[in-house]
């Protein structure tokens, strides 16, 4: 499946405004790679399940200041903020 099928399927705002047509081209070659994702804002975390299908063999990790009530299987989503130098 396509980084744009994927992407309609959970209806992400990256998939609006056109940047999975980009990351396609750019990180196609690493779908079948075992390589390690971070996304800074996770919000209702479409990109993160996005992330999880099209990249299986990823390690993928996410982080927000908001403390986040769902999981998503195998991403690991974390309470911090990019400008806390301890975290």
């Amino acid at each position: 499946m396509s980084l744009l099928e994927i992407g309609k399927k959970y209806s992400s705002t990256k998939n609006i405004s056109g940047f999975i047509e980009l990351y396609e081209k750019y990180f196609s070659r690493f779908q079948k790679s075992e390589i390690n994702i971070l996304e800074i804002g996770v919000d209702e975390g479409h990109s993160l399940r996005i992330w999880r299908e099209f990249f299986p063999k990823a390690k993928i990790c996410g982080i927000d200041i908001v403390e986040k009530k769902f999981t998503i299987e195998n991403v690991e989503i974390l309470k911090g903020d990019q400008s806390d130098l301890i975290f």
